[in-house]
């Protein structure tokens, strides 16, 4: 079996960089980070914007791609350059902080 979660980002968003399963991007407000968990790869694909009728603009998408007989995956998303940790058991932390479920 194979899936893949895509977060779609606007156009005026830029992806600085990709660590495993994770993304810093930065966007016209500041940065934000996107961690997905569970087993897969996370790539980065064009995708398009349609802001209007008529009317198309190319961006960008955060593809986690995961394969195997029973895939679970989630992601996690947060504002600021603060280390972001995320686990579909245990939540996610926050710097110091921890947001359990």
């Amino acid at each position: 079996m194979r899936a893949c979660s895509r977060l779609h980002l606007h156009p005026g968003c830029k992806v600085e960089a990709v660590e495993g399963s994770a993304a810093r991007v930065a966007h016209p407000g500041g940065v934000f980070q996107v961690r997905f968990a569970g087993p897969g790869e996370l790539r980065i694909e064009p995708s398009r914007h349609f802001p209007g009728f008529g009317r198309e603009l190319a961006s960008a998408a955060l593809a986690f791609h995961a394969e195997g007989a029973r895939i679970e995956t989630g992601f996690c998303i947060s504002s600021g350059a603060e280390a972001l940790g995320y686990d579909l058991a245990a939540g996610a932390t926050l710097g110091a902080r921890s947001y359990g479920w």
